[in-house]
């Protein structure tokens, strides 16, 4: 995510659709950790990130290069919801 060639781990979630005994789970906004080497990896606030994706997302794809590089994440009965790397 941030250009220096090892992979970082973006994640996205939430449940909605959870047993009535369990809950609904749709807490998480996605988390980004960045990639230090050795299998360490750092949380990075969601402010420092900038991810904010609201619902459950089911899928997470990077399309393009460089400057032209989109984030999209497919939300389970919502729209598409879009970031630029910067």
């Amino acid at each position: 995510m941030d250009g220096d060639g090892r992979k970082d781990l973006l994640l996205g979630g939430n449940q909605s659709n959870a047993r009535l005994k369990i809950g609904r789970m749709d807490a998480n906004y996605g988390q980004l950790f960045h990639n230090e080497g050795a299998c360490r990896f750092t949380y990075l606030p969601q402010p420092q990130s900038g991810f904010v994706v609201k619902g459950d997302v089911r899928d997470i794809i990077v399309v393009g290069k460089g400057k032209s590089q989109r984030i999209l994440f497919g939300r389970n009965n919502n729209t598409i919801q879009v970031y630029r790397k910067k």
